[in-house]
């Protein structure tokens, strides 16, 4: 959809956990904290954007996710919207009109969740360890 996150680099730093976890996915462990932290972070006027955010694909060692929207790009990086087919923007429900074009402010809701994302994967993984070395 044209955002996504590669989690490869954050979790680079992790490599030398992962052998500890005895046949754990550590890829999935972490891409699962960055999906609910981005999720958390989506703006949310239906809920749909923060819903279509999920794992893309995962290896064991690396995997991507993001949102499955088409309006999730504009929505994380913002740009303007044109008019194409009518004489101006509107909305039909409250009557409002906008004129030939709206600029749309982008949130950088995915570039705030993989930042939240990373100490929630850091977080995960040291639970995880912990459990099996009995901390």
């Amino acid at each position: 959809m044209g955002v996504e996150w590669d989690i490869a680099d954050a979790t680079e730093t992790l490599d030398g956990a992962a052998s500890a976890i005895e046949g754990g996915n550590l890829a999935g462990a972490a891409a699962m904290a960055f999906v609910r932290s981005t999720q958390q972070t989506a703006p949310v006027k239906t809920g749909t954007l923060r819903r279509s955010i999920r794992i893309n694909s995962e290896d064991g060692s690396s995997a991507t996710y993001g949102p499955h929207v088409i309006y999730a790009a504009i929505q994380d990086q913002g740009g303007t919207i044109h008019v194409r087919f009518k004489k101006v923007l509107a909305n039909k429900r409250t009557g409002e009109f906008f004129g030939k074009s709206v600029r749309i402010p982008g949130s950088q809701y995915m570039q705030r969740g993989g930042e939240a994302g990373i100490a929630n994967a850091r977080q995960r993984i040291a639970q995880r360890i912990e459990g099996m070395i009995g901390g």
